[in-house]
């Protein structure tokens, strides 16, 4: 049979069948990897969107949180509520004032107040709309009665507190808390139940709460970041679910059935998203696959997590699986059927002419292939074809097949840089954690330590030589006691607390302190002004400030130098030319003699991490960290520095503005405080326990001290009106503060307590308040603090 057929035929069916088969199975293989490939970077692309849109969320919101934070600020709001808020009482508040919003900025009130609303209503209409929020509310801090709004809807004039709602949930917590705080967003009855979410902060004048400022976000303004539809795809879209399943943005895909109102006003089986995504992203999962979404429709998906001042959403960025696959079959399909056609036409055509041609170039794609899978393997990353060696029909393999690689090199550096940041991270993380821990401890020492000074002072003689070492030695007390609240604010366990201190005398003691820590070659040359120069701020940031500045002149000076530190009122020219506003400002100068730096040196100094040290050398936070600080107090830094002429840091920082700031800016001792009564102390420090002790029994009280709780219980059972007071410590063994209150609420109840602790995340102000506890102090404490706060609560108590 073979016989029979003509020599050429068989030549071309030879060569036919060897040179399809290997292309055949050269396009199979390709066909399956780039379809691989082509979905792996549609996931990289909707990961890429997810995080972007992430972003963008967080930024929105800090944004938001950074605007109602500088209108509790602003001294304008402050007097335009005190002029409103006394027209409005004056007229009978939302009892018989005849207050009532009509929506539109149409609203009924007394002509008093009309007066005085319009005084500032342009103002505050003026100051939504250039910060884009919806609408804007000043409320009644003891009642929550609404004074002002711009919208005038139903909520105008009304007690927000009475109506369960997201906005009386933020009054309520600014109020409690005495800090800003955040709503999930959901249906709000004054606006006829559309969702709504809020954002409120406390306006607070010396230390009373003088009003609350809230902010409805307008929901178009997160819809419209969700969206955005660059780099979508056709079936594409981004969108934002809640811990209750239910719509945080609207579907693109489906407007009508999943849109946020549709979601609130339907169930989440027909108009919301319980689906393996947001489950997972609620769970605080960050992951992307293939699944079913709230269509019912198989999908690629991309998701995490979103946390907002305390609130839990689920972003997802998704696209339909049957587009994605079109687009690869479009792609691939047509390319590859192309290709083998036109392969088997010029078989035929040129099998007996061309062959030597065609095995030739097809063995140099081979090659091309092994050189960059050889190259690969041995880690040459770089290795890349030359389109240009092979013949034409083969150049677009090559050119796809580097394209391939230029693909797979990206994402091996994207998961390179963020695996880096994840061990930083997490390396942070472990730092912070341990030194909230050390924190903890040094604070139940230092407690001991003050007690025992304090007890030593009582019997040493006066005007001695033993008094001023026991001084010098509570001075240094003070000072670790500071150093701990330093590394509490490291780790995220403190708040730092402002109070109005000389900047002056702050900087004289820093420069005492770095002196000691500088080489011989390097001079400190210290001008300060012999006036006190007093500002509002947290002393351990300032002298961070301080610190980081000077060390940063320490290391631009390796070779010695002059390093010089002034600080003086700052000329009002110099203040106008920064664009401050017109008040006094303190500057503390910074400068050396050092290597200098060059302008694109100077535009990144800022920047967190960035530093021109060595590895090992410095982290890149010192700048960034002192920025953020002099920023929080409303400071300019100006830098001038040029590379071989050293650096300058010129530090602007708001004076206080009243002379009884200065006036009261005193270092007083006040002497503890005696009293008669029984205390019951349960703390697990034994040093504690016994500094505590004596001291206390010093000042005329009876103190029984516990170190183990799990006898408490059957002490107080055995005599419950012993004691007239207990005090606890929060974080013990076995039973905690929290569990050892209520066990003795329950023999006692009213009984007074002081709550203590050094570990100031595990106090829960809401926990604390329900128990019934007088009072919460924090270590370490001195005696006359917690003397004062015992004969106070003993004495009311009595009846005194």
């Amino acid at each position: 049979m073979i016989r029979k057929i003509p020599i050429n035929v068989l030549l071309i069916l030879g060569f036919l069948i060897s040179g399809l088969i290997p292309l055949l199975i050269v396009s199979y293989v390709g066909y399956g990897t780039t379809r691989a490939e082509m979905k792996g970077q549609v996931f990289r692309q909707l990961e890429s969107i997810r995080n972007i849109k992430k972003e963008q969320i967080h930024d929105y919101y800090n944004e938001r949180v950074a605007d109602i934070s500088m209108f509790a600020l602003d001294p304008t709001i402050g007097i335009a509520y005190e002029q409103l808020e006394e027209a409005f009482k004056r007229e009978g508040g939302s009892e018989r004032g005849g207050f009532r919003g009509h929506s539109n900025e149409r609203y009924d009130a007394p002509p008093s107040y009309i007066a005085v609303h319009d005084r500032y209503f342009a103002f505050f209409k003026n100051l939504i709309t250039i910060h884009g929020f919806y609408d804007l509310f000043l409320l009644d801090p003891e009642e929550g009665q609404t004074i002002f709004t711009v919208r005038k809807e139903a909520d105008f004039g009304i007690r927000i507190a009475e109506i369960p709602s997201s906005l009386r949930d933020v009054w309520i917590d600014a109020v409690n808390s005495r800090r800003l705080s955040l709503s999930d967003t959901r249906p709000y009855p004054p606006s006829h139940n559309s969702p709504a979410q809020f954002l409120a902060a406390p306006i607070i004048s010396g230390n009373k709460m003088k009003a609350v400022i809230a902010v409805q976000i307008p929901i178009e303004a997160v819809d419209k970041i969700m969206k955005e539809r660059s780099g979508m795809w056709r079936t594409g879209e981004t969108y934002l679910v809640g811990q209750d399943m239910k719509m945080r943005s609207d579907s693109y895909l489906d407007s009508k059935n999943h849109s946020l109102q549709a979601s609130f006003n339907g169930t989440v089986e027909k108009n919301g998203a319980d689906t393996e995504a947001t489950s997972e992203a609620l769970q605080g999962i960050i992951d992307k696959k293939i699944l079913i979404d709230y269509r019912g429709k198989q999908v690629l998906s991309a998701y995490t997590p979103l946390y907002i001042k305390g609130i839990k959403w689920a972003l997802v960025a998704e696209v339909d699986e049957e587009e994605i696959d079109n687009q690869i079959a479009a792609a691939l399909d047509v390319r590859i059927l192309t290709l083998t056609g036109f392969s088997i036409l010029l078989f035929l055509a040129l099998a007996l002419t061309i062959s030597g041609l065609i095995n030739r170039g097809i063995k140099s794609v081979i090659n091309q292939q092994e050189r960059i899978f050889r190259g690969i393997l041995q880690g040459r990353l770089d290795t890349r074809a030359e389109p240009g060696s092979v013949g034409i029909d083969f150049q677009r393999v090559v050119s796809s097949t580097n394209e391939l690689l230029d693909a797979f090199v990206v994402h091996v550096e994207e998961k390179r840089k963020l695996e880096e940041h994840i061990q930083r991270t997490q390396r942070m993380e472990a730092i912070g954690t341990l030194a909230g821990g050390i924190a903890h401890d040094l604070n139940n020492i230092l407690t001991s330590m003050h007690a025992y000074a304090e007890i030593i002072g009582t019997s040493i003689p006066e005007s001695g030589v033993a008094e001023d070492n026991l001084n010098q030695l509570v001075m240094t007390i003070r000072r670790a006691s500071e150093l701990v609240e330093q590394i509490m604010i490291f780790s995220r366990r403190a708040k730092t607390e402002e109070k109005h201190i000389d900047i002056s005398k702050e900087i004289g003691e820093t420069i005492k302190l770095f002196k000691a820590t500088l080489p011989a070659n390097i001079r400190v040359e210290g001008d300060v002004a012999s006036e006190r120069l007093i500002i509002k701020s947290n002393p351990s940031e300032i002298r961070q400030v301080i610190l980081n500045l000077c060390t940063n002149a320490h290391q631009a000076m390796q070779g010695g130098g002059i390093l010089s530190i002034s600080a003086r009122i700052a000329e009002p020219e110099a203040v106008v030319a920064l664009g401050l506003q017109e008040r006094r400002f303190c500057r503390i100068s910074v400068s050396d003699t050092g290597q200098g730096m060059d302008d694109d040196t100077l535009k990144r100094i800022f920047e967190p991490f960035f530093t021109t040290k060595p590895a090992g050398i410095g982290m890149g936070m010192g700048l960034s960290v002192v920025h953020g600080i002099v920023s929080k107090y409303e400071g300019v830094i100006e830098v001038k520095s040029s590379p071989g002429e050293g650096s300058r840091f010129d530090v602007y920082l708001p004076l206080a503005q009243d002379a009884e700031l200065n006036q009261a800016y005193k270092d007083q001792e006040v002497s503890p405080t005696k009293g008669e009564g029984e205390i019951l102390l349960v703390d697990d420090d034994p040093q504690i326990c016994d500094s505590q002790k004596k001291s206390l029994e010093m000042l005329g009280y009876t103190v029984t001290a516990v170190q183990d709780p799990r006898g408490v219980e059957s002490l107080f059972s055995a005599a419950p009106r012993r004691f007239d007071i207990v005090i606890l410590d929060l974080s013990m063994p076995h039973i905690n503060g929290y569990q050892l209150a209520e066990r003795i609420i329950k023999i006692r109840p009213n009984m007074p307590m002081i709550m203590t602790t050094g570990y100031t995340e595990l106090a829960d102000a809401k926990r604390i308040e329900k128990l019934g506890f007088c009072s919460l102090i924090l270590k370490p404490y001195r005696l006359n603090e917690i003397s004062y706060l015992i004969a106070e609560i003993i004495k009311s108590a009595k009846g005194g």
